[in-house]
């Protein structure tokens, strides 16, 4: 979380990925990516994460900008 609030999207994005690929089912993971997501500007990817994490189904999306 220390690349994201630094600025580093891709490095944060990246260790996020990491990270989920240890622990696929780790909701603060994908959810953490969704930011990464939003903060790049892929508004379609992003939402597919937050969909992910918050569960199948709901509609819980949290605006990062």
């Amino acid at each position: 979380m220390m690349l994201f609030k630094k600025g580093d999207v891709d490095g944060a994005a990246t260790e996020f990925t990491k990270a989920d690929q240890l622990k696929a089912n780790n909701n603060i993971v994908k959810n953490n990516l969704g930011a990464c997501a939003s903060r790049k500007g892929d508004r379609k990817g992003a939402a597919e994460l937050f969909r992910n994490a918050a569960g199948a189904g709901t509609e819980v999306y949290r605006d990062w900008e």
